[in-house]
């Protein structure tokens, strides 16, 4: 004989299961997703740095800023939202690169390292 109180007690922790199994799922292609665009953003980064190498072989020093090096290639690249590379020069032969993601997380190459940092922020 089947006692319908123990059926209704584990239909409703299977759908528990189920609710947390599917908001897990969720999360973690969230997390793929923006993994993605960290990769593919840091592709399109490295068209910008390899210019700003190259510019500083030509020149001795690296640009002063995006502007002066927008004179030299023909086209500076974008991120995948379509928002401009961040590029600051803290010496003539060191500079950094930055981006930004749209749920307040960056990364920054640095000529230093040569090395990328991601991380996140606050928002105000």
């Amino acid at each position: 004989m089947i006692n319908l109180r123990t059926n209704l007690a584990l239909d409703r922790r299977s759908f528990i299961v189920f609710v947390l199994l599917l908001l897990c799922g969720c999360n973690s292609r969230v997390e793929v997703n923006e993994a993605w665009a960290i990769k593919e953003n840091k592709k399109l980064a490295q068209g910008l740095i390899d210019n700003v190498y190259l510019y500083g072989q030509s020149f001795d020093e690296y640009p002063k800023n995006i502007q002066a090096l927008e004179d030299y290639v023909k086209e500076i690249p974008t991120t995948l939202n379509g928002n401009q590379f961040e590029y600051l020069r803290m010496k003539p032969d060191t500079f950094v690169v930055t981006f930004y993601m749209e749920k307040d997380s960056y990364c920054s190459y640095q000529s230093r390292s040569q090395h990328w940092d991601c991380g996140f922020y606050l928002s105000h």
